[in-house]
């Protein structure tokens, strides 16, 4: 009998090691044999077999407080007591965690990252759409896709400006092409702290949320959803102290969430091409600019020198740089500081330095134009397009898409196409009059070198071919900046030189943001009017107190094609019971949810340090047995034992407190084992058909994998 003879072939044991943290708990992958081992210092490792550590995570930042796995096994998400959640790939060579919440373009950024709900629990479900057989066949569904036979985006970075002399080339990146992934799609679902649940497909695009307790003061702490999605079961916890904590279980009706899977999953799509679209012209732009001011601080430096010429004759001196020079070429008479400055401050080496850089900064402005971003924008266009259509279909997405949001996004894209053809119109002309420009002052440096030589030839060629284009640039591009109106980036920065105001109409950078927002805009949460119809098929509150340092609850779901069964298992705060909770639901229909219990009696010389449901059979606990003395309590050891919780007799919810003893827990225990020398142990396992295993891990760094068997056999 328990716990005097225990059973040291009840879980067979597959291998041990010995780890120099402590660990704080287990996670086993749906679908192979990785596990996720989470310590106390807040790192994480992946171990195949539990065992052989394939890679390590240094300790985070945040504090770790939940893990969850992909349903195929090969991903998992990873959430934190700051808010944010961060995806992790296996199959990547490198472990680069990506934040995937909150998404960059969701409501939730615009607070501080300490103001944002702690994340509490994570369940991530296959979302895949059923298979539409092909009713023609041979008959290809995406010939009639017209994005097919548009040119393909740049991988090459577009070219930086030439670096100054001493200086490093810097080189440019771009956004990476979202990967045609073979994976089937999968829906996040992200429990916080203020019983809010945030749905995400592929955990990359919030498609919506729905609030589980109106005064928000409650946590998420567990998450079941049904295989088709026809319910989630929520598990609140409510704050009664700092010692305690009570508990109330919910049952969702998210059925609409289901039915609408195969309109999020397109539009989802279309979410992650447009996010690539405008991260991609976003970076072209950023490039553009920085030739665009290359450019500038060129000619305005050269500008300046002849500014600090003039103070220094005359500091009452109104400077006018382009002034002094366009007097040089309408009269052609040189002053003392036109010559100053094309004999000392501007040599025929600075000139074609200059010369070079301005015309690599002008040629890579008309490339990246032409080559980078109206084929973006061109892209973006056919996207808003394809979202036009799904927004024409009102029955099916009318609740889901804005058409007035899809005409706004169009017009913005329409307009951004026609500033940046203005803007390409206007480079051209810039660097042709610089042309003139540069060509003139190098023939006046090189006709004022030859005067200091003897051999100065009878008839000099002409200083310069086009005198307008010349005047041109002097007047527009030497002391200010023509092109200014179009890199105006907001309504705060938009002084034009002369004090006055730039036309933010012709700001490409205006029309990019415009069309940047609507865009998210367009695609912000379609799921929002379908969550308000995601309504509680049940809820009731237990009625005790929990411990807040234990493991509050474990759950399963067991499912048949009529029925949903939800199972819970709590542990009183003074460990006296151990109670167990099943909600069972048709799955076709509206009714509510019936609610029966199970209590067993606990020894008042144990205390539950982990537990978790293996199968649709037992459940496991661990035990830490301590041994009662007159002068201190002392730790007598730990088990691993499991009880057949199916098989107990579960009593409607209104007998809560009739029946009375409740069946000790040496009835009912199926089977248990010793784990010697550990001490405050946690486990994670995995018994899903062909994989039968979990592990357990104490205080001390001793860490076992054990073979859970099959019982059936």
């Amino acid at each position: 009998m328990f716990p005097l003879d225990p059973q040291p072939d009840a879980f067979p044991l597959y291998d041990r090691v010995v780890f120099p943290q402590v660990l704080r708990s287990i996670h086993w992958s749906p679908a192979n044999d990785l596990c996720v081992l989470l310590f106390d210092d807040n790192s994480l490792s992946l171990c195949r077999m539990g065992i052989s550590r394939e890679w390590s995570l240094p300790p985070w930042k945040a504090t770790i407080s939940t893990v969850a796995w992909h349903p195929n096994g090969q991903q998992f998400a990873v959430g934190t007591d700051q808010g944010t959640v961060f995806l992790v790939d296996s199959r990547e060579p490198t472990l680069e965690p990506r934040q995937c919440w909150p998404l960059p373009d969701t409501d939730t950024t615009s607070n501080a990252a300490n103001s944002l709900p702690a994340v509490t629990s994570l369940q991530w479900i296959d979302y895949a759409p059923p298979v539409k057989p092909n009713v023609v066949p041979s008959f290809d569904p995406h010939f009639f896709d017209i994005g097919q036979f548009y040119p393909s985006l740049s991988k090459q970075p577009p070219p930086m400006p030439l670096p100054e002399p001493g200086r490093r080339q810097v080189n440019a990146t771009l956004p990476n092409e979202p990967r045609l992934s073979k994976d089937r799609s999968s829906l996040l679902l992200i429990g916080d702290q203020r019983a809010n649940i945030h749905f995400s497909v592929n955990g990359t695009y919030f498609i919506g949320s729905v609030t589980c307790d109106a005064a928000n003061d409650a946590s998420v702490i567990q998450m079941d959803v049904a295989q088709d999605l026809a319910s989630i079961q929520v598990v609140l916890q409510h704050e009664m102290s700092e010692a305690s904590n009570a508990y109330e279980i919910m049952v969702l009706d998210s059925r609409v969430v289901k039915q609408k899977n195969r309109q999020i999953c397109q539009i989802a799509d279309i979410y992650h091409q447009v996010h690539y679209l405008l991260e991609y012209l976003q970076q072209s732009l950023k490039i553009l600019s920085t030739h665009h001011l290359t450019v500038f601080k060129l000619a305005r430096a050269s500008a300046q020198k002849i500014t600090m010429i003039q103070q220094e004759e005359n500091n009452d001196t109104l400077s006018l740089p382009h002034v002094e020079l366009l007097g040089l070429l309408a009269a052609g008479n040189i002053t003392s500081e036109t010559h100053e400055y094309f004999t000392n401050c501007l040599t025929m080496q600075q000139a074609k330095r200059w010369e070079a850089r301005s015309q690599h900064s002008y040629a890579a402005m008309q490339r990246i134009i032409i080559q980078y971003i109206q084929p973006t924008v061109d892209l973006l266009l056919l996207q808003i397009s394809k979202i036009k259509g799904y927004a024409l279909w009102k029955d099916r997405y009318g609740d889901m898409l804005n058409m007035d949001a899809v005409n706004a996004a169009t017009d913005h894209a329409r307009h951004m196409l026609a500033q940046l053809q203005s803007l390409l119109t206007s480079v051209g002309k810039v660097s042709k009059r610089f042309d003139e420009f540069i060509q003139w002052v190098e023939n006046v440096i090189q006709r004022l070198s030859d005067k200091n030589q003897s051999d100065q030839p009878d008839s000099p060629s002409p200083l310069f071919r086009d005198p307008r284009l010349l005047s041109d640039y002097l007047m527009n591009d030497f002391s200010f900046d023509s092109l200014a109106p179009y890199f105006a980036p907001s309504e705060a920065d938009t002084p034009s030189e002369e004090g006055g105001e730039i036309d933010l109409a012709q700001s490409v950078y205006v029309a990019f943001e415009a069309a940047r927002q609507t865009c998210h805009s367009l695609l912000h949460t379609p799921l929002a009017k379908a969550a308000t119809q995601i309504r509680p098929l049940c809820r009731f509150h237990l009625p005790y107190e929990f411990h807040a340092q234990a493991r509050p609850v474990t759950t399963y779901c067991e499912e048949t094609n009529d029925t949903i069964q939800q199972y819970y298992c709590f542990v009183k705060k003074d460990e006296s019971l151990c109670i167990l909770v099943r909600c069972e639901w048709p799955r076709a229909k509206d009714n509510a949810a019936s609610v029966g219990y199970a209590m067993i009696q606990m020894d008042d010389a144990w205390t539950v340090t982990d537990m978790e449901f293996l199968d649709n059979a037992e459940l496991a606990m661990i035990v830490q047995k301590t041994a009662m003395t007159d002068e201190r309590d002392a730790i007598d050891g730990s088990f691993l034992m499991t009880i057949p919780y199916y098989d107990l007799d579960y009593l409607p919810l209104e007998d809560w407190q009739d029946v009375m003893p409740y069946p000790s827990m040496m009835d009912v225990i199926l089977r248990y084992t010793a784990l010697e020398n550990m001490t405050q142990v946690v486990m994670g396992a995995n018994g899903r058909q062909g994989r039968l295993i979990m592990s357990v891990g104490g205080a001390n760094g001793m860490y076992q994998v054990l073979e859970i068997g099959d019982m059936g056999n």
